[in-house]
């Protein structure tokens, strides 16, 4: 046992305390591997190894979102040709085959106006205004209009005056239309016109819509003309 050994007082001593000495230093150096430690280093490297893993999820939910973007369907381009149709120009509107304009007196400028000249002239006595409009609505000679192409391949103007039953035409001209633009259009007369009201030289003429047309009058203000159908035999 080294710990109960004798040994010399002189060489031997020293010898001893050398081998002791050594064995010391080796127990010491093998001490830290016999408790499981771990050197520093290969954590960093370990953990170094781990933190590009972390970034994969969003780096798959990127490609995710391209592909997707990519597997949309493409929109194609609708062509101009292949929009919405638009409805009948106001030329094919006006000269449509057995349409009469009939005149609508309560929805034109001239009823507003008879309205209010009426009752100042004749107070609260109803039966006074009534035949007061029933006489504005008379002086108003041009009941209805009819556009029409004719069998020369013309189109024509007709005026009428409506009496009853009977139907009179005023005048009648020849016309070129001119230029549309918001629904509305010119009519042109072409030469000289017949009967015995003549016709103006110019007519601007605004179709919103198939069934009524607004023209623009001097006197009157905006007439409103209704759509009748099948009332024209043959003019």
């Amino acid at each position: 046992m080294l710990g109960s050994a004798q040994v010399p007082l002189f060489g031997g001593f020293v010898v001893y305390r050398s081998i002791f000495a050594s064995f010391s230093l080796i127990t010491l150096a093998l001490l830290p591997q016999a408790c499981g430690g771990t050197p520093p280093p290969a954590n960093s490297a370990a953990e170094a190894t781990q933190a590009p893993a972390a970034a994969t999820p969003a780096s798959e939910s990127k490609s995710a979102t391209a592909q997707a973007e990519e597997e949309k369907p493409t929109e194609t381009a609708v062509a101009p040709e292949e929009e919405k149709k638009a409805g009948p120009s106001p030329k094919e509107l006006l000269t449509r085959e057995g349409v009469m304009y009939s005149f609508a007196f309560r929805s034109s400028d001239a009823y507003t106006k008879a309205q209010a000249a009426c009752e100042k002239e004749s107070g609260n006595d109803q039966k006074a205004i009534a035949g007061c409009m029933a006489k504005a609505r008379a002086s108003i000679t041009k009941d209805a209009m009819v556009f029409r192409k004719g069998d020369d391949g013309n189109f024509w103007w007709y005026t009428i005056q409506q009496k009853g039953a009977k139907m009179e035409t005023l005048s009648k001209v020849q016309v070129e239309f001119g230029e549309e633009k918001d629904g509305k259009i010119t009519v042109k007369a072409v030469g000289k016109s017949q009967g015995k009201v003549p016709a103006p030289k110019e007519l601007s003429v605004e179709v919103p819509n198939e069934a009524e047309i607004f023209v623009a009058d001097e006197a009157a203000g905006k007439m409103v003309y209704e759509v009748k159908m099948g009332v024209l035999d043959k003019l």
